[in-house]
């Protein structure tokens, strides 16, 4: 019997118009993709046949065979469509319970499908006949053959495939009709966990328990980890095996921030150094900063360069949180030594630096922020230091020198965080500067005209399940600038605006930071595309504190476009709402009835989603970094980032001294694509 396995829940579009018009908003793409929209291309005899077969779908579906069989007719000959026309007379003749007939023309569509979407959907219908005939071994085979058929990696079509069979087993009364097909799918078709508690531990010798515990931690369950490390423990174990479990047992127990226990865990390892090295940095969380220090110094004395590196970073850390600025430089000067370990070199220099800035040794900065710019690889990654960099040269007397840098990261990445920092130092008028003369290759072209043309046809025909599997096998091959545009729009239409963005956004990142090109505005469209524009002008806040561009920022840098997005931690959909904090904003906007699964209805997550972010605006005093860092760190935390001396840093100096890694890096993704947005609809 076929299982069906890894699926997840997907959604279909919801919301607003994919397009924007010149009306609406303003700005260089204020008149969307432009020319580059496929659909703009289709000659109206192609457009009047794509209708018709939606039509004909359209009647099939609700058992108007006649009406059907008239639409099917009027689809003409329109060579990119003959296989789908071929695909709805398969669901007409299987309604008509012709089923040897529809088995029959299944068959003979499959001998030149046209594609791999429309196989697999021909393959399924192939399947379900056989079992209206009572062949249902045949058709559990046939079923099988499409899952194994070549070209359906991506795991999204695979799951529209899967969700097929489930609907055709519904049809044929093998499964619930009545039951929501995906919810019959998380039902009967999840993937046991690895660490499944299925056979009895009492059963299972040592070393099995200790795959199982070491599962566990793996897949994110450190308080199930331990439990079953002192299993393990218990048992007979050889000495590799025992060891294992003990620092396994100890790792579960930082995971799980009981630092303490970490601590006396590790400790019962020593000498070991890795159980040195994460002993210190338990007995550093647990506060004991005295005999962290200690345990750190024993580490940079090993032979082990790797830790000792690590060790010396994180002491320097230790001693810049205690304000013992000379200790710190030393640590972070000697962790910069190891050039095996560029990485820690890097890392070790940043924080130089910036204790540096920090205390006023801005000529020292400046000399540090240069060397981590040749240390470090790739344009994008050494904005940060250049950056810094002019700001010490400015702060140390030399105004004229740090403006010209700071004037060259302005007009020469105009769309990074830096960039825009930039341009806020000099006042510049942003306008002038995000369009750049910079020449974008053409690449190369994989994705034929006939693929895109199936695939607009399908849209024209309102057959949206069916394009998006059509587009999602042609982003796979798409490869330069005219594929991957043309594929990103139709999956914008589709409502797929997370697919359409990784398409442009994984092969120009560093082209897109430098400024939009001429005659190239799509990617850029689709890069921070105005996702979901009428839900949000017609759900925004009336008289907010913050601008609906936030929403857009906070959309793609939290969930990427997804409305189905579920984090590790709970939160779901478009703007990524905790289902407690939501709760909360139902209650005050008098929304009854409120269910966290309605987090993946755009309207109502853009609505929570929009007054969170509001209030938290109001909060902060319209502050808003503040606000984005409490977003995704939590209101109190930034309260407390934002005590004393620190309320009245200049807010770039802010947002890097955000202890926490994940937030700074949010705080200045979301920032960057608010400048965006702002730069390109308003």
């Amino acid at each position: 019997m076929l299982r069906i396995r890894g699926l997840s829940v997907i959604v279909g579009f919801l919301g607003s118009l994919l397009l924007v018009s010149s009306a609406a908003l303003s700005g260089p793409l204020r008149d969307g993709p432009g020319g580059a929209d496929p659909l703009e291309r289709l000659t109206p005899r192609q457009r009047a046949a794509a209708r018709a077969l939606g039509e004909a779908r359209g009647h099939v579906d609700a058992g108007r065979l006649a009406e059907a069989r008239a639409a099917l007719a009027r689809t003409g000959e329109v060579a990119s469509l003959e296989g789908y026309v071929e695909l709805v007379r398969v669901r007409l003749l299987m309604k008509e319970g012709s089923h040897t007939q529809a088995y029959e023309a299944a068959t003979h569509a499959l001998e030149d499908p046209g594609s791999r979407a429309l196989r697999a959907a021909l393959g399924v219908l192939q399947g379900e006949a056989l079992a209206m005939g009572g062949d249902l071994p045949g058709a559990e085979l046939a079923f099988e053959r499409v899952l194994g058929s070549p070209g359906i990696e991506d795991q999204a079509v695979r799951q529209s495939i899967e969700l097929s069979i489930v609907a055709s087993r519904q049809r044929l009364g093998s499964l619930d009709p009545a039951i929501d097909p995906l919810v019959l799918l998380d039902q009967n078709y999840a993937d046991t966990m690895v660490y499944s508690t299925a056979v009895p531990t009492a059963l299972l010798t040592g070393p099995a328990i200790l795959d199982r515990a070491t599962a566990a931690l793996e897949a994110g369950h450190p308080a199930e980890a331990l439990a079953l490390y002192d299993q393990a423990i218990s048992k007979t174990l050889n000495p590799v095996q025992r060891r294992l479990a003990e620092m396994g047992r100890a790792r579960a127990f930082f995971r799980e921030r009981k630092y303490r226990s970490a601590a006396e865990a590790y400790g019962a390892l020593l000498p070991d150094i890795e159980a040195r090295f994460w002993r210190a940095r338990s007995l550093a969380r647990n506060g004991r900063v005295e005999e962290s220090l200690e345990e750190f110094a024993k580490v940079a004395r090993g032979s082990d360069e790797e830790f000792a590196s690590w060790a010396l970073y994180l002491k320097g850390t230790l001693h810049e949180d205690r304000h013992e600025v000379a200790e710190a430089i030393r640590s972070f000067e000697r962790a910069a030594q190891y050039q095996r370990f560029p990485g820690r070199v890097r890392s070790a220099l940043w924080r130089k630096g910036w204790v540096q800035y920090g205390v006023g040794r801005h000529a020292d900065a400046r000399a540090t922020f240069e060397v981590l710019v040749e240390e470090t690889d790739g344009l994008l990654a050494r904005l940060r230091p250049r950056y810094w960099a002019a700001r010490a040269a400015t702060r140390a007397g030399h105004a004229s020198v740090g403006r010209g840098e700071l004037n060259a990261l302005a007009r020469d990445f105009p769309l990074t965080y830096y960039g825009w920092r930039a341009q806020e130092r000099l006042a510049l008028d942003r306008a002038g500067l995000i369009v750049t003369q910079r020449a974008l290759a053409e690449g190369t072209r994989r994705v034929d005209d006939e693929a895109i043309e199936r695939a607009a046809l399908l849209i024209e025909a309102g057959l949206d399940d069916l394009a998006r599997d059509e587009l999602r096998i042609a982003a796979a091959r798409a490869r330069g600038f005219v594929d991957r545009t043309r594929v990103g729009i139709l999956l914008a239409r589709v409502g797929d605006y997370h697919r359409a963005n990784q398409l442009v956004v994984s092969a120009y990142g560093d082209s897109l930071a430098r400024g939009l090109q001429p005659g190239r505005e799509a990617l850029w469209w689709l890069a921070w595309p105005p996702a979901y524009r009428e839900t949000i002008s017609a759900v925004f806040p009336e008289e907010a504190s913050i601008e609906p561009e936030l929403v857009w920022a906070i959309m793609r840098e939290e969930s990427h476009y997804r409305v189905d997005a579920r984090s590790a931690v709970g939160a779901l959909g478009l703007l990524q709402l905790m289902p407690d904090t939501a709760a909360q904003l139902a209650r005050e906007k008098g929304i009854e009835g409120f269910e966290p699964e309605d987090l993946f209805d755009p309207r109502t997550n853009i609505t929570l989603g929009a007054s969170y972010l509001d209030q938290l605006s109001t909060r902060f005093d319209g502050r808003l970094s503040a606000a984005i860092g409490s977003y995704n760190a939590g209101p109190r935390r930034v309260s407390g980032w934002l005590r004393g001396a620190a309320e009245h840093l200049d807010d770039d100096v802010w947002v890097e001294n955000i202890p926490y890694d994940q937030t700074r890096a949010y705080v200045k993704r979301v920032l960057r694509s608010l400048h965006v947005y702002r730069s390109f609809y308003r």
